[in-house]
């Protein structure tokens, strides 16, 4: 009975890493779910139109 016995202090540590975890979870669940639905070829195609552009006016310069 003693092995598993803790302290309130203890068991409030517990509650409190377990409550930061649950919110850290729920944030990225959240993040991850804005992601739905994204064209990620897409986006590729725009971020290297982008960097060409980007190449572009630095020689301009």
């Amino acid at each position: 009975m003693l092995a598993n016995y803790k302290t309130v202090a203890e068991v409030e540590k517990i509650t409190t890493a377990r409550d930061n975890y649950k919110s850290q979870l729920e944030t990225a669940q959240t993040a991850l779910k804005e992601f739905e639905g994204v064209d990620v070829e897409n986006l590729k195609s725009k971020i290297a139109k982008l960097n060409t552009s980007l190449k572009d006016k630095e020689t301009e310069y």
